[in-house]
C-alpha cells in the first residue's frame, strides 16, 4: 500500500497538535451540549449537537492516529535501512492507517450531516440517498481524497449559509460568531482540496481550519458566561425554538389586548 504524505516536512507534528487542539474543543462543546440536554430534556436539539461534535472530536482522533502512523513510517524508513524491519512496520502500520482514514472520513461526514439538519432539518430520504451513495462511493471510487473534501466543502457551505440566514433573522452576535466560525472552517475545507498541487496548502488549511475552531470555543465562552442573559444564545447554537417561544410570547399579548 502506497502513503501519501501530504504536509510539508517543516510541518510535521505541528498538524497533529492543531487536530488535538480541535478534538478538544469540539468534545468541550459536545460536553456541554449533554449538560444542556439534561437540564432542559424537551430541546432533543442539544442532544444532537452533542453527537454531531462528538463524532467530529473523534473523527480529528482518528485523523491523528493516521497521521501519526505516516510520520511514523517516514521517520523510521530514513533512521533504518534494514529492509526486513522496514518491510513488517509497512504491513502493520497499513491496516491501520486503512481502519483510521476510514473512520474518519465516516465521523466526519455524519457528524456534517447532523449539524445540516439541526440548522435546517432535511427529508429523511434526502439524509438516507445521500449517505448510501456516500458510503458506496467511498467504497469504489479511485480519486477518494477529491470526493471527501469536496462533499465535506457542500456540507460546509450550506451549514454557513443557514446560519447566516439565522443571523439575518435574529441579529444576534453570537449567531454571526458561529457563521464567521463555519466560513472559516468551509474555507479551509476548500483549500485542503487543493493539497495536491503543493504540500503548502495543506499548512494554509489547517492554520485557517484551526481560527475556525478558537473562533468557536470564543463563541462557546462567550455563551457561557452570558448566563441567562443569554439564553437565547444557546438556544441559537443548538437551533432551539427561540423564535417558536417567542411567537408564543406575542401571542399571549395579542391574547391580553
Amino acid at each position: 500500500m502506497i502513503t501519501f504524505v501530504y504536509s510539508p516536512q517543516w510541518f510535521y507534528g505541528i498538524d497533529i497538535v492543531i487536530d488535538l487542539v480541535s478534538m478538544l474543543v469540539l468534545f468541550l462543546i459536545a460536553f456541554f451540549g449533554i449538560r444542556y440536554f439534561l437540564l432542559d430534556r424537551n430541546n432533543k436539539n442539544y442532544l444532537f449537537l452533542a453527537t454531531s461534535f462528538l463524532m467530529l472530536s473523534a473523527a480529528f482522533f482518528f485523523k491523528i492516529l493516521t497521521n501519526f502512523t505516516i510520520y511514523y513510517n517516514v521517520l523510521e524508513t530514513r533512521h533504518f535501512g534494514l529492509f526486513s524491519l522496514t518491510y513488517q512496520t509497512l504491513e502493520s502500520s497499513d491496516l491501520l492507517f486503512t481502519i483510521g482514514s476510514y473512520l474518519f472520513r465516516l465521523s466526519t461526514f455524519f457528524g456534517l450531516l447532523l449539524i445540516l439538519n439541526i440548522t435546517k432539518k432535511q427529508p429523511l430520504s434526502s439524509n438516507i440517498i445521500i449517505s448510501v451513495l456516500f458510503l458506496v462511493l467511498s467504497y469504489y471510487a479511485q480519486n477518494l481524497f477529491h470526493l471527501f473534501h469536496a462533499i465535506c466543502f457542500f456540507l460546509l457551505f450550506f451549514i454557513t449559509l443557514n446560519y447566516i440566514q439565522k443571523y439575518k433573522e435574529t441579529k444576534h452576535k453570537t449567531t454571526l460568531m458561529i457563521s464567521y466560525s463555519f466560513a472559516m472552517i468551509t474555507l479551509s475545507s476548500l483549500i485542503f482540496y487543493f493539497m495536491i498541487y503543493g504540500k503548502i496548502f495543506y499548512a494554509i488549511a489547517e492554520i485557517i481550519q484551526l481560527s475556525g475552531y478558537i473562533l468557536f470555543l470564543i463563541t462557546f465562552i462567550t455563551i457561557l458566561r452570558c448566563g441567562k442573559d443569554c439564553d437565547y444564545s444557546k438556544k441559537e447554537f443548538s437551533n432551539g425554538n427561540y423564535e417558536k417561544n417567542g411567537n408564543e410570547k406575542h401571542g399571549k399579548k395579542k391574547d391580553k389586548t
